[in-house]
């Protein structure tokens, strides 16, 4: 099975260099890497093809965000199998095989699995805190219709599925990727989450980025229910998800550790970013959803 490798980058040349490096080395017999530029200004271009000669750089003048990038790569893409990763992220050398083993059911349409940052802060454990109980095993999801599982840091997708279901929705410049699996699960393919399937992460947050972050982050559930009709009030109200937050907790405490500071910093920023996400739903839906177009047909089809 031959795989393209698409990585989408902006403007991060050194961080791009280090995710080649590893890409480049992949212990697979038949691979190609693609780096979708979304409008770099900072000679990302002209530093790939000094070092890395063999990856192909797909130029752009502007940027139009990650999900238009890495349809540009998708388009541009010759393998059966298409594995999505990030310019921060840095994938184990049995990264393939390991993506590439999860396809002998022809029914299996992406697989995936968790970024992991090796030395995080407070912020980054509290994050993953959140939403590793995803990845606790390993799993066949028939039907994924309320939460993202797949992230496109670390993501394979047979091409067929592209062709059938379409592309990454471009309106999306945040949660392209829980769109896109949800998609791919009504149309009656499987998903393979695999908790050992894990590319090493190395952006690290701080305080104020990381709320940035989650308020951007609202975006992508801002769109899927408008998309899907499912928009309700309560999403505009900053109510926390005890039981949810209590696991959370336990997760962070049994890795982290945790005493009645740590507890209190942890609930405190818990209820936070409960507030940002809100105050960035409520951004997102007066600047972008109430505008938002379903894409016609020929807009998410394969074209070259």
């Amino acid at each position: 099975m031959r795989v393209s490798v698409v990585i989408a980058t902006y403007n991060r040349k050194e961080l791009l260099l280090g995710c080649l490096a590893a890409v480049t080395r992949l212990d697979y017999p038949d691979f190609e890497v693609i780096v979708a530029d979304d409008g770099c200004s900072d000679g990302s271009g002209e530093a790939v093809r000094q070092r890395f000669p063999d990856v192909r750089y797909l130029p752009h003048a502007t940027n139009t965000g990650e999900p238009a990038a890495r349809n540009r790569g998708v388009r541009a893409a010759t393998g059966d199998l298409i594995a999505f990763t990030d310019d921060d992220c840095v994938p184990p050398r049995d990264w393939l095989q390991r993506h590439t083993r999860h396809y002998h059911d022809p029914r299996i349409a992406a697989a995936g699995g968790p970024q992991i940052c090796r030395t995080p802060n407070f912020y980054e454990s509290f994050d993953v805190a959140q939403w590793a109980i995803r990845f606790d095993a390993l799993e066949t999801v028939d039907r994924i219709c309320g939460y993202e599982h797949l992230l496109t840091g670390n993501m394979s997708v047979r091409r067929e599925v592209f062709a059938r279901v379409g592309l990454f929705d471009e309106q999306f410049r945040c949660g392209c990727d829980s769109d896109f699996i949800r998609r791919v699960s009504r149309a009656g393919y499987c998903i393979v989450r695999d908790p050992q399937l894990q590319v090493d992460h190395l952006k690290v947050h701080d305080f104020l980025p990381y709320l940035a972050f989650r308020f951007h982050r609202a975006l992508g559930s801002v769109l899927i229910d408008v998309k899907e009709r499912t928009l309700s009030a309560r999403r505009f109200v900053p109510l926390i998800n005890v039981a949810h937050t209590w696991e959370s907790w336990r997760r962070f405490a049994a890795v982290c550790g945790g005493g009645p500071i740590v507890f209190a910093r942890f609930w405190g920023l818990a209820q936070l970013t409960r507030m940002v996400e809100v105050a960035g739903r409520l951004y997102y839906y007066r600047t972008v959803g109430r505008s938002y177009q379903l894409p016609a047909p020929h807009e998410l089809r394969m074209r070259q």
